[in-house]
């Protein structure tokens, strides 16, 4: 039932904004893709992370925003959950990438979280080196976090 009255907000989200992208259309996306992620859904719910990533990434006009970042660490958190930890890895990257462009001391936390997110997955892709320096990598975020500056 959940699902179904989502479904229906975002069909009416999209009529208020005339299909075009808006950041609460792209939430919505968002939402549903982790609801069929969480219901063992899992391709429906990868298309929803897709589909908002798309619609932010034009919001956004594929500038860095922090908004974006957290689609591209969704879309890989679904591929995680689907076990292509490949691909998994390149939106965790990415999502890291876009992260660190934006040089914002209050993103610190989200960068460690996705850099342990990528040493989880290096380690099940048999990359024990790899998974070690993103784990370092986050531990100092952390003390970054935590540092008078």
């Amino acid at each position: 039932k959940g699902l179904r009255y989502k479904k229906q907000g975002l069909a009416m989200l999209k009529e208020i904004h005339e299909d075009k992208p808006h950041f609460d259309v792209a939430s919505e996306l968002s939402y549903l893709g982790k609801s069929y992620l969480f219901i063992g859904d899992l391709q429906q719910g990868l298309q929803y992370k897709k589909q908002s990533l798309a619609m932010f990434q034009a919001i956004h006009k594929d500038q860095p925003h922090f908004n974006v970042a957290t689609a591209l660490n969704g879309v890989g958190r679904a591929y995680q959950v689907l076990n292509d930890l490949s691909a998994a890895l390149e939106y965790k990257k990415k999502a890291l990438e876009t992260l660190r462009i934006l040089k914002e001391k209050r993103y610190n936390t989200y960068i460690a979280n996705t850099l342990d997110d990528m040493g989880d997955i290096a380690y099940s892709l048999g990359e024990y080196v790899q998974s070690a320096q993103y784990k370092k990598q986050a531990a100092e975020m952390c003390g970054a976090n935590t540092s008078e500056e």
